[in-house]
This record gives C-alpha cells, structure tokens and sequence, in this order.
C-alpha cells in the first residue's frame, strides 16, 4: 500500500491541475500504478502545454509535457522545463506532489517548450543516422528502460524515413507517434520522455550529439 494512498496522489494532482485552469485528460490506474496526464490553457497552433504524472514502487514523477494532432505527446525536457520526482513516504509527500506540478503547469514553461519546438523545426537532419546516434544517446539516460526500447527504433526510423526533409521536431514526432502506438503505460511513459529528450538531443547536430 502507498502512503500516501494512490487516491490521494490522484486528488492532489486534479487539484493542481485545476488550479491552472486544466483538465486531466488521461488517467491508468491499476494495481498500484498510475499515470496521468493533463492538459493546459497554453496553445500554440496544435501545440498543447501540459503536464504528466507517474507513481510506481514508492516513486512521484511529474513532468512538463505538450500534446499535439492525434493525441500524440512528449514529456519534455529543456533548461526551464524540468521534471521532479518525489520520494513518497508519508504525508508531506502529498504537498512535494503538489509543489512539483505547480513548477510545471507556469506559462513560463509552456513558453519554453515553444521556442524549442520552433528551433527544432528549423534545423533540417542532413543523415538519418544522425537520428539513430542522436536516440542511443537518449537511451543510455534511460538506465534499464533502454532494453525496453530498443525494440521499438526501427518502428521509429521508419516514420523518419517517411519524411521528405526530416527536422529535429519531425524526429520528436516520430517517436512521440511509436509512443502513441503502444499499449503498455510504461512503455508509453519512457517513449514520451524519449521524445522529450530530442529536444535537447538535437540530430542535426550530427556526430556531437553522440560525443555529448
């Protein structure tokens, strides 16, 4: 049993939400896992601000995320946009939740995420290697999760290759559509912060992202 309980963690997290003017969107929660996504009032063109939740084992995570068409996400991580994790263990715990969500959902962050994503979209792939380098660097944050993944790059190479002139957002995108593609909620989470990652991974920028 959590303690605090599950329920709880769920509660402080719709609170937080709400106190930002949002909407939690997505929720699993079973045998003592859950994750949950919300969505925010920032907007730009099919961007989407917003903000996720995982607890497992005796684990808070929480991180900034942004949505677009299809539903597709990524848990993102730039210079502002920082996820927290919390050591859950007794009550104050319920208030390192409810701080961490709310150093997520600040317009501040969404903004960030903006102007990554247009710096992204601007920088053109010159070798779809690039994108594979770029990802082993990634994966090697993942820790153990790397060997759950690693299955799922070729289903990723196979949406860049299907762009005519890749960028850096098109690779987000890419893994950020495998993500979508899945059914497992783990899985799904560490592809989404796999995502996120390219952001500051950038693929074009070739050869130094694997010396990085």
């Amino acid at each position: 049993m959590h303690s605090p309980p599950i329920d709880a963690i769920r509660l402080i997290f719709a609170e937080a939400v709400g106190d930002a003017r949002g909407e939690v969107s997505r929720v699993y929660d079973v045998g003592g896992q859950l994750y949950a996504r919300a969505t925010l009032p920032g907007r730009d063109g099919d961007l989407v601000g917003g903000v996720a939740l995982k607890v497992l084992d005796a684990i808070a995570e929480v991180r900034p995320a942004a949505t677009w068409a299809g539903g597709t996400c990524a848990l993102i991580e730039t210079q502002m946009a920082v996820g927290r994790v919390v050591e859950l263990g007794g009550a104050p715990a319920l208030t390192d939740v409810r701080d961490a969500v709310r150093a997520c959902v600040q317009p501040a962050v969404f903004e960030d995420v903006i102007a990554e994503r247009h710096a992204a979209a601007a920088q053109a792939i010159e070798h779809p290697g690039n994108v594979v380098l770029s990802l082993i660097t990634a994966l090697s944050r993942a820790g153990g999760e790397s060997e759950r993944l690693l299955p799922l790059l070729p289903a990723i190479m196979d949406r860049v290759h299907a762009v005519t002139r890749p960028t850096d957002w098109a690779a987000v995108q890419a893994v950020a559509a495998v993500a979508a593609s899945v059914t497992d909620e783990t899985t799904r989470w560490h592809l989404d912060v796999l995502a996120g990652r390219l952001l500051l991974i950038r693929p074009s920028t070739g050869r130094q992202a694997w010396a990085g």
